[in-house]
């Protein structure tokens, strides 16, 4: 959270970023990683037991509750991002969506990296979704992969009016906050 963040040694001069994904997705994607791409090491082979046991809806509440520290470590940073100018926050969404160049070199900017365009480019290119997915667009499903699906919004498939509920009761108002719709 933002006040360990803090409390970390750090030299004198610094920069650092704190990537969010909505909430919401998130939820799905520990998921459906949890119960089927992860390799199997610590908590795994128990948090997969368990999912295969549960239906969709009980297996996306159960991820929801264990995955509740990372909205409140989402919390402490939006309570604190004023404060650390050395330190931004940046949705996953823009470095992975349509503006994802542009919004690439405004977070190397940040943290002074300097890199030539052709070389951001390809850095893009070769860690894209389509290349990490093994030639998959985004949107082209495969369950079993760590890359599943490639596509913000996707929670709206599985969230039932239940798990938004409880969604909601463990979030509070996180998603307005970051600013999803």
């Amino acid at each position: 959270n933002f006040e360990r963040f803090t409390q970390m040694p750090k030299p004198e001069y610094y920069k650092a970023f704190f990537f969010f994904l909505d909430p919401r997705d998130m939820v799905v994607s520990t998921y459906f990683a949890n119960k089927k791409s992860h390799r199997v090491s610590g908590h795994i082979a128990q948090t997969r037991e368990t999912l295969n046991q549960l239906s969709l809806t009980d297996g996306l509440l159960y991820q929801i509750q264990s995955i509740k520290q990372v909205f409140e470590t989402m919390h402490s940073w939006l309570n604190n991002q004023q404060e650390n100018s050395n330190a931004i926050v940046v949705k996953f969404e823009e470095i992975t969506g349509p503006n994802q160049f542009e919004n690439f070199q405004r977070l190397f900017q940040h943290c002074d990296i300097q890199m030539p365009d052709s070389m951001l480019k390809q850095l893009l290119e070769d860690n894209s979704f389509k290349k990490l997915s093994g030639g998959r667009e985004k949107g082209q499903e495969d369950s079993n992969s760590h890359y599943r699906k490639g596509l913000q919004g996707d929670w709206e498939n599985y969230f039932t009016d239940e798990v938004y509920q409880n969604f909601k009761e463990v979030t509070g108002n996180l998603v307005e906050r970051l600013d999803y719709p």
